[in-house]
């Protein structure tokens, strides 16, 4: 059986932009009210969308005077949602177990060990950690500076700075300068009798 009058429709939500918020302000400030705001906007947007959007972006200021007045800020505003998505996405492995995050310090830092050997020693000695990370990310947490104490400038090898030139590799011999295949070559080079 297959339902041949349907009343849903995949919604295509779209999220503001920073052109978008620069319109809610300049109406904003004209006094629109936030459903005219909404339906003056392309696409037109709900009431509450555009609620919730002022309340995101509403700053207090102070006049000259010392008067306060509410305005709502399209920066401000693009700003609240630049962090928010930010903030997207699974926590740290390592976010509380502050016990593994002094060990690798400590082994960095004072000893000099490698991050791969920080990993294997813990797994060939079996030591008891809250959470259990791999190489690959304990490189990434440094990358990403992480950690309080430690960064790349602590490693022995990956270090932060310019990496060396190389030499661009040549795609014609430099005796082949005209360009002539290897397929171009006479027969008696093939049979290799001259």
């Amino acid at each position: 059986m297959s339902q041949v009058q349907s009343n849903t429709k995949t919604k295509k939500w779209k999220q503001f932009t920073e052109k978008d918020r620069y319109k809610i302000e300049a109406l904003f400030q004209k006094g629109f009210r936030a459903a005219e705001i909404g339906a003056a906007l392309t696409p037109k947007r709900d009431r509450r969308t555009i609620e919730r959007e002022l309340a995101r972006g509403l700053t207090t200021l102070r006049n000259s005077d010392w008067t306060e007045r509410t305005v709502y800020l399209a920066d401000v505003g693009q700003r609240k949602h630049e962090d928010a998505a930010a903030n997207k996405g699974r926590g740290l492995k390592i976010g509380h177990d502050h016990k593994l995050a002094r060990y690798i310090e400590d082994k960095i830092k004072k000893e000099r060990w490698s991050p791969d050997a920080i990993i294997g020693h813990i797994k060939a000695e079996g030591l008891q950690f809250t959470t259990r990370i791999c190489t690959k990310t304990l490189y990434r947490y440094i990358d990403k500076g992480i950690f309080a104490v430690i960064s790349n400038k602590d490693l022995w090898v990956k270090k932060d700075g310019a990496k060396r030139a190389y030499k661009k590799i040549r795609t014609v011999a430099l005796n082949n300068k005209k360009g002539k295949s290897i397929e171009e070559r006479p027969k008696e080079a093939d049979e290799r009798t001259e």
